[in-house]
């Protein structure tokens, strides 16, 4: 801050307008800059944009920092959406899937297979056998976990991205790209591209490319300077 004080003075200008732009972790960085910065409201006015920022803030921090700090989130993006109690709670949610009905229905296929490809003869009842037997092993003690799992109470979160949140995500035919209430982003959507999403070039550059590319119709659009 003494630094844009001095700097303030030898441009001999009111007030120093800065817009600070930053990814993950600096974009982070950039929202405590921005916050501190602007306690000093009548000579510094920092604006931040941040892509994939963490969740940092309460939601009352992170309202009043909407005015300055805009935070583009990338489709499934982890990292906005990543705290203690969003982990605990994602852990508790895949503990509590009821996979069983499933499970069951690959053994009984995987035992016929087995039965229809090996040497020597399996008998129907002796596939019957051990269909019960872990059928009967999987309800008395794996559904029991599996339901107090999903009892269990969740953890309530605490932090989320700050500011105004733009949520760029695919919709089955293009990317969208709309403002979303940061509180959206409140527990961790289980995907495939969870980690790419966060990433630059794999990514927030294909996201927004692909986007510019369906708004504007044109396949061909590739934007002046590619972030690796």
């Amino acid at each position: 801050i003494d630094l844009l004080h001095s700097l303030l003075k030898m441009v001999k200008k009111e007030k120093i307008k800065l817009t600070i732009i930053g990814h993950s972790l600096g974009a982070g960085a950039a929202t405590i800059a921005a916050i501190i910065f602007n306690e000093d409201e009548k000579a510094i006015d920092a604006n931040v944009v941040g892509f994939g920022c963490p969740a940092l803030l309460s939601k009352e921090l992170s309202e009043s920092a909407s005015p300055y700090v805009t935070t583009i989130i990338s489709d499934s993006d982890m990292i906005p959406r990543l705290s203690g109690p969003t982990l605990v709670n994602a852990v508790f949610d895949i503990m509590s899937y009821d996979w069983i009905e499933r499970g069951l229905s690959d053994l009984r296929d995987g035992l016929h297979f087995l039965r229809s490809n090996l040497l020597f003869d399996i008998s129907s009842e002796q596939v019957d056998s051990v269909y019960d037997y872990i059928k009967n092993f999987l309800e008395t003690y794996i559904r029991v976990e599996i339901e107090e799992m999903a009892k269990a109470p969740r953890k309530d979160v605490v932090l989320i991205p700050p500011g105004r949140c733009t949520h760029f995500y695919r919709d089955g035919n293009g990317v969208t790209g709309q403002q979303s209430s940061c509180e959206f982003f409140d527990s961790l959507e289980m995907s495939r591209t969870m980690i790419d999403d966060h990433m630059i070039g794999i990514g927030y550059n294909r996201m927004l490319l692909d986007y510019m590319r369906h708004r504007l119709q044109n396949y061909q659009f590739t934007f002046e300077q590619t972030i690796v």
